[in-house]
């Protein structure tokens, strides 16, 4: 893939054009006419002796004609570009009219696709004239939208404030808890929640995997532990040798180098990719690698017990060997946030880091000391990136945004927060919420009129 690390005129403060690029999966000819378009806009504009500026978003670029007003929202799709276009009270020759920011106010346009030479001259002719409406467009004739529940709501520019966000993400949490309340776990079932929570990232659907990790028997550390006592393996994963099922490590395993529980877990793979069970993610490979050296780890120094190795960690920590089981699990909170910042307990398990470590332990019913816990997941950060919260929340990270929300003082636990926001908006939970994804369902919102709706 051409590798593009600056942009005249972008700012990447959000999102790396990388970043985009990972989550969008644009072909080479994308990219192309994406740096072809961007180069050209911003020539024209500063011919012009405009003010040109570019943001990064989740999925694509925002174009000014000044701080606070775009003109353009760039989509970057995996076979084209999309463009939507502000055309205010005016319409542009060659551009149908249709939504900007809210349904029906007709102050925008339907999607104009880049896919060649004569559509990326055309879309650059579009943004310019774009800009020109933006830059003149009288914010006191704003078109008034209707809410399907008949308020009125301002097309301009949103301001986010401490008091709408709170109101924004208090609705997620109240709206979806009757689904995100089933969310619990046993700690009885601590092993398997061990697998399918830690290596479910970056978009890999493991729990789709469960089912026939299940049928053939290896769903536990024990089985998947053995595989790489049984073949020698390197230590840090690459694609070459464990990428593919044509890679030399699943070829292997398929000759049943790795015993039965080897040439299984290799049919399971299969047969996942195969009958398309789940979305691989960005990482499949890599995850499924580090699943089975953290699980070999466990194997061979825990009996194969993810609680044997928290309840040692522990142990170690308070400096007692007697720590039981009901001691580790009626740990105070500070206890256990002074445990997580002392002794990391998830460096030894690869693949493994703060972040999941959190939503391992977070729905645990026992764990009552885990209420604080926070996995900043890529629904959280879409969530809160589309509402314009983060623009409240500067460095955009983890330990920020924990802090943030904290001091917004909910009555819900941050545990709490971090389950409504997911459901609220993740693509597993569309079918029901499925919120902040689309300008459509916007609309049905409840607090659709104080959010910033940055999609």
């Amino acid at each position: 893939m051409t590798i593009i690390r600056e942009m005249r005129g972008l700012d990447q403060s959000r999102y790396t054009i990388d970043q985009i690029f990972e989550r969008q999966k644009p072909d080479e000819s994308v990219i192309k006419y994406l740096s072809i378009f961007h180069e050209r806009l911003a020539t024209q504009i500063e011919l012009k002796q405009k003010y040109f500026e570019a943001r990064t978003n989740i999925i694509g670029f925002s174009y000014f004609c000044n701080d606070k007003k775009a003109f353009l929202f760039l989509t970057v799709c995996q076979h084209f570009l999309s463009l939507r276009l502000f055309t205010g009270n005016k319409s542009i020759s060659g551009i149908i009219k249709g939504i900007w920011l809210n349904k029906g106010d007709n102050i925008g346009c339907k999607p104009f696709r880049i896919i060649d030479d004569a559509t990326l001259n055309k879309g650059i002719h579009y943004a310019i004239e774009a800009y020109m409406i933006a830059e003149v467009y009288d914010h006191s004739d704003k078109i008034l939208a209707t809410t399907h529940n008949g308020n009125k709501i301002n097309t301009g520019e949103m301001t986010m404030d401490k008091f709408k966000a709170k109101t924004i993400i208090q609705n997620a949490v109240e709206f979806t808890k009757p689904r995100w309340s089933q969310y619990s776990e046993s700690w009885k079932n601590i092993e398997i929640i061990f697998i399918l929570r830690g290596y479910e990232q970056l978009g890999f659907e493991l729990f789709k995997m469960e089912p026939v990790l299940k049928d053939l028997g290896i769903l536990s550390i024990d089985s998947l532990g053995g595989i790489l006592l049984k073949y020698p393996n390197k230590r840090s994963y690459t694609r070459k040798f464990a990428g593919s099922l044509t890679s030399e490590f699943y070829l292997a395993l398929q000759k049943g180098s790795s015993g039965i529980e080897g040439n299984l877990f290799a049919e399971a793979v299969q047969t996942f990719l195969d009958k398309k069970i789940g979305n691989p993610g960005m990482a499949f490979w890599k995850l499924l690698y580090q699943m089975l050296q953290a699980c070999s780890y466990l194997k061979q120094n825990y009996s194969s017990s993810f609680a044997k190795y928290m309840i040692s960690k522990y142990a170690s920590f308070t400096s007692n060997p007697d720590i039981s089981e009901f001691d580790f699990l009626n740990m105070t909170v500070p206890e256990w946030e002074l445990f997580l910042l002392k002794t990391k307990p998830w460096r030894e398990l690869m693949g493994i880091g703060p972040n999941v470590f959190d939503f391992i332990f977070g729905d645990i019913i026992e764990a009552h000391f885990v209420k604080n816990s926070y996995k900043f997941d890529s629904s959280n950060q879409h969530f809160l990136t589309v509402t314009g919260i983060a623009q409240l929340i500067v460095p955009f990270d983890r330990e920020t945004t924990v802090t943030f929300l904290k001091n917004l003082y909910f009555a819900a636990s941050l545990r709490e927060i971090n389950k409504g926001i997911y459901t609220y908006c993740s693509k597993t939970e569309a079918p029901k919420y499925g919120y902040c994804r689309r300008l459509s369902k916007c609309q049905y919102c409840n607090v659709f009129y104080i959010c910033d709706k940055i999609l």
